[in-house]
């Protein structure tokens, strides 16, 4: 039972092996999973039984603090890159890719460092907006946060994202 309800809450499949003491957790959102592994180190840490209530409670209480160390990551950076009027919603997309990695490398860092190589670049060539050129390189890689949940590649997919909350053409466009 607690096993149902810690799979219906974060939406993640628990593989377990009892033989090696392990749990494993499968799905294809990185928030999802990053939910799921939380839930189960506050469930093991626990000195009394679990059931399905305190498990239910403790996932209510988890996603609260997961989402708001999403928001708190996406307006860090930002706040670091110095990118005034994002939309909420792009920072909170930033802020879930924390939680994202390809090949190894964490997508929220990645972002950021992207961001700020295109502003040295842009101030190099001096041709180019340099806060325009931080915004398109901090961007680029925002469809990989929902290419779990969206047909497309993550290009196409962050760029429709994007437009539909304003960014300017330019921006989309990079």
């Amino acid at each position: 039972e607690n096993q149902k309800a810690l799979q219906e809450i974060t939406g993640c499949d628990l593989i377990v092996q009892d033989d090696m003491d392990l749990i494993g957790v499968a799905g294809f959102d990185p928030v999802r999973r990053e939910l799921a592994r939380r839930i189960l180190e506050r469930c093991l840490k626990e000195k009394r039984p679990m059931d399905v209530a305190s498990i239910r409670r403790h996932g209510e209480n988890i996603k609260r603090e997961l989402l708001g160390q999403i928001k708190r990551d996406g307006d860090s950076l930002a706040k670091e890159l110095k990118l005034d009027g994002l939309h909420p919603e792009i920072r909170q997309m930033m802020g879930s890719l924390r939680y994202r990695y390809s090949f190894t490398q964490n997508q929220h860092f990645h972002c950021g460092e992207v961001g700020w190589l295109a502003g040295l670049l842009a101030s190099e060539l001096g041709t180019v907006e340099i806060r325009k050129a931080r915004r398109s390189g901090m961007l680029h890689d925002l469809g990989k946060a929902m290419d779990h949940e969206l047909e497309g590649g993550h290009a196409v997919i962050g760029a429709n994202f994007i437009e539909k909350r304003n960014e300017a053409a330019d921006i989309v466009h990079a």
